[in-house]
């Protein structure tokens, strides 16, 4: 059977567990104008015989072809619902109860740099339908101070501009 994956998302996190490397990625899914955008979250195993792993950072743009594992995490219990967002109180010979817990992830068999962090940034504002810097919600203007000014040669996004009370 077929087992292939291609995706591009922006990396949230990214961590190494018992030697072996993961990232996160956020995909967005394809919108209707007029509509939020949403995310799906991906987490991504790095395979062990990936040759080059581009340099990465939160908020980059990242092209991964791989395939999809599932394996089960043995975890206590308790954690297990914590992990759901489900608000139980169990009882406290139930709470430390070793339980598998199922998953999948992608094994990333090629990772490739598409955008870094700034030109990522100024595209999922593009798909958002919105400039960069602009409002979430049109209607709730902020007040803000002067603009900050840029260096000619400076690519740092800058800061959210503070409200201002009054």
């Amino acid at each position: 059977m077929l087992n292939q994956v291609t995706l591009e998302g922006f990396i949230v996190s990214r961590w190494q567990y018992k030697g072996e490397e993961f990232i996160r990625l956020a995909h967005q899914r394809p919108r209707r104008k007029g509509e939020l955008v949403h995310s799906d979250y991906v987490t991504v195993r790095i395979a062990e015989n990936l040759e080059q792993l581009p340099t990465l950072q939160q908020g980059d743009l990242v092209h991964v072809e791989g395939e999809v594992w599932g394996k089960d995490i043995l975890e206590p219990l308790g954690r297990v619902l914590q992990k759901a967002r489900l608000n139980v109180t169990l009882p406290a010979e139930l709470e430390d109860l070793i339980v598998p817990r199922p998953t999948c992830y992608v094994l990333a068999q090629e990772v490739r740099l598409v955008d870094a962090k700034e030109e990522a940034y100024e595209a999922a504002a593009e798909v958002a339908g919105r400039p960069v810097g602009s409002t979430r919600h049109p209607s709730k203007k902020k007040k803000t101070g002067p603009e900050p000014e840029l260096l000619e040669n400076d690519h740092t996004v800058p800061a959210m501009a503070q409200v201002q009370s009054g």
